[in-house]
């Protein structure tokens, strides 16, 4: 018996060029004839091949990132549709466009809580604030703020800033957002009152939003000055951002002032210079506070060779010095107050290479801290709240702050290393049989001594400096106020302890009782200072007003 024959099987084709329809429902795409898939029959649609393919591999960088540097010129209805053609792979009709009309929100700019993923169409500087609120804020840097902070030379960057390189150079314009995020956080008073829809995280966003410093194929000074600004905007705050900002920013000064130097122009080697080394205080900073340290200063780095030249920005560049547009740092150079601020810091540095830390090394370094400022110039000097110094400022006043609040925070930051380093000295028994601690009978009233001296000369400086001039060191001078605080709190416990205890010698209750009144005193100049706009009740006025800038 001849075996059944089977049917032939029938033979499927697929497309190698699947419809739209087959792609989207990401099917098998089967047809019949040449035109029309079996897909498509059963659900009576047009079948078409109109979507252009995916290309396989990650993204073109170098378009995208064209295509983002020409987003401030595109409407948003535009960039969505280029979006969608390119990475998703829709046509203009499958394309479920916004709406455009008066009530768009494609006209709005980015705010902190905005959750939309397009760009607006307004130009990204406009996103930040009008124009004269920029320009307000830039002059309240260079006003108030530049002092401390002397890394750009104000004439060439209005120049930059009005010959439109903001719409040519993305860093440039990183650079005039990131220095209105600083002044937002350096300012909060007045902040809040001048120009309060101008924040830190709107700032921020900006510039992560629009890749602004997205570019590691190389490393410029306009870089680094963004992101220090940025660093130093979130610096109150020990967090991820503020700690990736600060490493970023070091590694790439670092870069420059080692491998770059040569190929700078002079003002460009004096900038980096100088932001060298308020990285460096910023770091040594940290390290006070007790967080992980980031190293920028090498053993075999010398820090003279990399302190910056005392000139003002005449003399930096006198061509671009506008004469109708005078300035006080035209003439008036702060570099010398930097030097004096970072060899403060360098002490500290020194103090902390020895390991393990001794009594006599701290106290060696003390004494050449407190002995750091005694040949600052005239204009630099602290004259205990008397009338200023021939040659000074507004400017030089702020810098008179930082420079003595610095020195006596580092003083007390010394201060307690020595103290807790007495506590851990032996125990020997006394003539009655108990135990007693000689290094903290030895050095318990030197250390009483020299804190009491801390606290005084800082009650000294922050009630006889004007509150303009102690606003304008921004949020750099409460958590130094602060840290010395909390050294007085532990004086206040070790008088309570001493009342308590059978060897008390009578001084204890006059020493509680007296850092009792100091710290009071330091808590009510800390509550003005430590100014927090978010908090409910607090005055919307500024410190700084017109009569303060008169320089």
């Amino acid at each position: 018996m001849d075996p059944p024959q089977s049917q032939p099987r029938q033979i499927q084709r697929r497309s190698r060029n699947a419809c739209d329809a087959c792609r989207a429902r990401k099917v098998k795409c089967l047809y019949e004839g040449e035109q029309t898939c079996q897909a498509c029959i059963e659900l009576s649609v047009p079948c078409t091949r109109n979507r252009p393919r995916k290309k396989r591999g990650p993204p073109n960088r170098y378009d995208q990132s064209n295509l983002l540097a020409r987003g401030s010129n595109i409407p948003r209805i535009d960039i969505v549709n280029i979006l969608c053609r390119y990475v998703i792979g829709l046509t203009e009709t499958e394309v479920d466009l916004p709406s455009t009309s008066p009530t768009s929100t494609s006209t709005t700019a980015i705010t902190p809580n905005s959750t939309s993923t397009y760009l607006p169409s307004l130009p990204i500087l406009d996103q930040i604030a009008p124009p004269e609120i920029i320009k307000c804020i830039l002059d309240d840097w260079f006003n108030l703020i530049h002092s401390v902070c002397p890394i750009h030379h104000r004439s060439n960057f209005l120049k930059r800033l009005a010959d439109g390189d903001v719409e040519k150079d993305p860093e440039f314009l990183a650079v005039v957002i990131s220095l209105c995020c600083a002044t937002v956080s350096s300012l909060p008073r007045k902040a809040a009152v001048d120009y309060p829809d101008v924040t830190v995280k709107r700032c921020f966003e900006a510039i992560q939003y629009h890749r602004l410093l997205d570019n590691y194929r190389s490393i410029s000074l306009q870089w680094c000055q963004a992101k220090y600004h940025l660093s130093t905007s979130f610096v109150g705050e020990e967090s991820m951002i503020s700690f990736r900002l600060l490493g970023e920013v070091a590694t790439g000064i670092k870069y420059l002032v080692c491998y770059d130097m040569p190929n700078m122009s002079r003002i460009e080697a004096e900038l980096a210079k100088r932001l060298y080394c308020l990285i460096f205080c910023g770091l040594c900073t940290w390290s006070i506070y007790g967080r992980p340290c980031i190293v920028i200063l090498s053993p075999q780095d010398n820090i003279q060779a990399m302190k910056p030249s005392d000139v003002n920005d005449t003399e930096l560049d006198p061509t671009n010095i506008d004469p109708s547009n005078p300035w006080h740092g035209d003439t008036v150079t702060y570099v010398p107050g930097l030097n004096y601020l970072t060899h403060l810091f360098y002490l500290w540095h020194s103090s902390q290479q020895i390991s393990p830390l001794s009594v006599p090394h701290i106290q060696q370094h003390m004494a050449y801290i407190q002995r750091a400022l005694d040949t600052l110039p005239p204009s630099l000097r602290w004259r205990g709240g008397l009338s200023r110094p021939p040659g000074s400022n507004f400017g030089t006043d702020v810098q008179t702050a930082n420079l003595y609040i610095t020195q006596l925070h580092i003083r007390s930051s010394l201060l307690e290393q020595m103290y807790t380093l007495s506590k851990s000295v032996p125990t020997s028994p006394a003539l009655d049989g108990r135990e007693t601690h000689l290094g903290l009978n030895i050095h318990k009233d030197e250390i009483r001594k020299q804190r009491a001296e801390i606290v005084k000369d800082l009650l000294e400086i922050l009630y006889h400096m004007s509150e303009e001039t102690l606003e304008a060191n921004g949020h750099s001078l409460v958590p130094k106020v602060r840290d010395i605080g909390s050294a007085l709190l532990d004086e206040m416990r070790v008088g309570d302890s001493q009342l308590n205890s059978n060897d008390n010698d009578g001084n204890g209750a006059f020493g509680a009782q007296e850092a009792s009144l100091d710290l009071r005193r330091l808590l009510e100049k800390l509550e003005r200072l430590d100014f927090r706009p978010w908090d409910e009740g607090y005055q919307r006025r500024s410190f700084i007003g017109s009569s303060a800038l008169g320089m």
